[in-house]
């Protein structure tokens, strides 16, 4: 391997693990009113019943404040 391709392999290394974890979250609502933040990891809530209230919110402090802006819109309970 010559040196450059090794430069390049350890600076595309170096750069994957600086990459900040994106976690997007979501607000879902059950049928019974009560909300709860979900993290978007590929695998919806089981069963029936329920909507999503707003869709990739980058942080959970953020879905943290959603969910109580939420609540005190009345649009559900936690």
């Amino acid at each position: 391997m010559s040196r450059w391709s090794l430069a390049l392999v350890a600076a595309a290394i170096a750069f994957t693990v600086a990459s900040p974890a994106r976690a997007d979250y979501t607000l879902v609502r059950w049928a019974s009113g009560d909300c709860k933040i979900w993290v978007n990891d590929g695998n919806p809530p089981w069963g029936d019943g329920w909507i999503v209230l707003v869709w990739n919110i980058p942080t959970y402090d953020l879905a943290w404040g959603v969910l109580r802006e939420e609540a005190a819109r009345g649009n559900c309970s936690w």
